[in-house]
């Protein structure tokens, strides 16, 4: 089948829908509907773009999905607590939706589609991010208030999005707000901006403009993470350029001093500064469901995040301990 513009632009909708589904305010405050809507335009896919069905794939779908939906039944009725049914329903959906996603590109799709498509609608959330940190400084006497389920955040007519109560960040006297472009938290699109770096510097090698614009987007999002794997991936991209003997390495030492002096402060003000309290926050995020699967490993207790948030409860941790 000769892939048109058609295709492209289905194709792109269904990556964006993917890509908001883990975290992108389209789904934070819409998320019943939007999930509803993303597995009806899979299923439209599958049904209209389809091709002569590949057996190797149809045989892996059909597995994946009965292996989940039989974990799912016995987790449901093994947990040691009662469990939300409607919570099921969700998962399972979910579940659907992301075994009909990987059977649209691997069957439909020539292999490299995929990473094009992801490509430019990466492109296009550094785009927003770019415009959603320097509006900041424009509307911030601006904003409104909108609430998610377990979240409260402000915007700019549902288009730039900040938590200005946590986020303002003082570094070397500049005050800004973390980026967090159309996630609900900076730490969700410093994931996808990573990503992007990768893509630019490893894979596709297109433009150095994406990379100098990610590195700065990343720096925005003021996130441990998302800095820690920047400076991973940066290493080995001037690793690379020095083996290839670049006129740009040069450039790129110069661009590694500011990252590596944000990534001190960053690191200092988790550890023993005022954000402390986010790291210790992780550590128990790391150590808490280790001890609950020590006790339950069998059963677990269930995918209900309620329940789960009372029974951590039971293996709280001091900041002394």
């Amino acid at each position: 089948m000769k892939y048109k513009i058609s295709h492209k632009i289905f194709d792109n909708i269904l990556v964006f829908f993917l890509l908001m589904s883990t975290g992108g305010m389209l789904f934070v405050l819409n998320r019943n509907v939007m999930s509803i809507l993303f597995f009806c335009l899979l299923l439209f896919g599958v049904v209209f773009f389809a091709l002569p069905l590949r057996k190797r794939i149809v045989n892996a779908s059909i597995l994946t999905f009965f292996v989940v939906t039989l974990l799912g039944f016995l987790n449901y009725n093994l947990a040691i607590i009662d469990q939300s049914s409607s919570k099921y329903l969700f998962h399972f959906l979910t579940a659907t939706i992301s075994i009909l996603f990987v059977f649209h590109f691997m069957n439909n799709r020539e292999s490299d589609i995929f990473i094009k498509r992801l490509y430019f609608i990466l492109k296009l959330i550094l785009l927003h991010a770019l415009l959603n940190f320097f509006s900041f400084f424009l509307v911030k006497n601006s904003l409104t208030t909108v609430n998610s389920a377990f979240n409260e955040f402000e915007t700019f007519k549902q288009v730039f999005y900040y938590a200005t109560d946590k986020g303002i960040i003082n570094l070397f006297g500049f005050e800004f707000c973390r980026n967090q472009g159309f996630f609900w938290e900076p730490g969700v699109l410093q994931i996808f901006l990573n990503i992007l770096f990768f893509l630019e510097a490893f894979i596709l090698k297109k433009n150095k403009l994406i990379l100098l614009l990610a590195v700065f987007l990343i720096l925005t999002t003021y996130s441990t993470t998302g800095l820690l794997i920047l400076f991973i991936q940066f290493i080995i991209y001037v690793k690379d350029q020095i083996s290839e003997k670049r006129l740009i390495f040069p450039l790129l030492i110069f661009l590694l001093l500011p990252v590596l002096q944000i990534i001190n402060i960053n690191f200092d003000e988790k550890f023993k500064g005022e954000s402390q309290g986010s790291f210790q926050k992780r550590i128990f995020d790391l150590t808490q469901p280790f001890f609950i699967a020590l006790e339950n490993p069998v059963t677990g207790i269930g995918l209900d995040l309620f329940q789960f948030q009372k029974i951590r409860e039971e293996f709280y941790m001091s900041s002394s301990s």
